[in-house]
């Protein structure tokens, strides 16, 4: 049957990084550069993922839902200037989940693998790098154990 995987990123990954030299941030933690990294690691892992599904009848999508006026909010700023200021520029739920049915229903993958208010998005160069989405993609199988020998 033809499917489509979805996964959420964010334009955030514009400021996203994969440094596999400090893959675990011994050097020091930013909860917004790690925001940013796990969103680019979502369309890099999108890619790859398209790479092993090829000749399927499954698509996949990378989505951007647009800066959503949701829970999550709560952790990036005071609520004060998300409730009386920010909400202003925001989406509302119903609308930040647009590009995520749409991607589910009706879009055709595309090489980007990145979507956003429902169309082909613009992502950084980083995000189309096949050999990072590999490099990536193999050392999160080490990572989980995938191919842990008996």
């Amino acid at each position: 049957q033809p499917a489509r995987i979805i996964s959420l990123s964010s334009l955030a990954h514009l400021r996203g990084t994969i440094d596999f030299e400090d893959f675990h941030y011994k050097k020091g933690y930013s909860k917004i550069a790690a925001y940013g990294n796990s969103k680019l690691a979502n369309i890099l892992f999108t890619r790859q993922l398209a790479h092993h599904l090829k000749g399927s009848s499954i698509q996949v999508f990378s989505v951007h839902p647009g800066a959503v006026y949701s829970n999550l909010t709560r952790y990036m700023a005071p609520q004060f200037v998300f409730d009386y200021y920010m909400r202003v520029f925001m989406k509302t739920t119903m609308e930040g989940a647009q590009t995520s049915i749409y991607c589910a229903t009706e879009a055709k993958q595309s090489d980007e693998m990145y979507f956003s208010d429902c169309a082909v998005g613009w992502a950084l160069e980083e995000a189309k790098d096949d050999v990072v989405a590999d490099k990536l993609w193999k050392l999160s199988e080490k990572l989980v154990a995938l191919h842990d020998s008996k």
